[in-house]
């Protein structure tokens, strides 16, 4: 078997807090245009709109709900 080891792909992310409102944001690489997609209560993902990649995680609530 043969491995095949791909550029390195990983993109770096922004984690930021802000403890008024409790909303944790959480973004992959810079910011682009992106869509969201509400999940679980208080959570949404956003998405690359020319992509459909992941480009990042809004957390409301964090601390408040653990």
């Amino acid at each position: 078997m043969i491995a095949v080891i791909k550029e390195d792909t990983r993109v770096p992310a922004t984690v930021r807090y802000d403890p008024g409102p409790d909303i944790l944001y959480i973004e992959r690489g810079v910011q682009i245009p992106s869509r969201k997609q509400d999940r679980l209560r208080g959570i949404a993902l956003w998405f690359a709109k020319s992509n459909d990649e992941p480009s990042g995680v809004t957390v409301i609530g964090f601390v408040q709900n653990g």
